[in-house]
């Protein structure tokens, strides 16, 4: 797969597992867009597209994996 050079793993709330993020940093922004992908990508799908946005928008963008997608381990569910 694509590797993902800003890749960042926050703990989740359940304390065993931590979620996989893609965060841009814009030099001298004081915002941040959190970006959630589409249930037909994942953060290497749309890595390429956040970079840009981040640079257009001039402003810091983080996006989290969803549970059973790319790389973060579980099974997908709507609770």
């Amino acid at each position: 797969g694509k590797k993902l050079k800003h890749l960042i793993w926050i703990p989740s709330a359940e304390k065993r597992t931590r979620i996989p993020c893609v965060m841009y940093a814009c030099k001298n922004s004081r915002h941040t867009l959190i970006y959630c992908h589409g249930n037909s990508g994942d953060l290497g799908t749309v890595s390429d597209e956040m970079r840009s946005l981040a640079d257009l928008l001039q402003v810091n963008i983080i996006a989290m994996e969803y549970r059973g997608y790319g790389i973060h381990q579980g099974t997908p569910s709507e609770e």
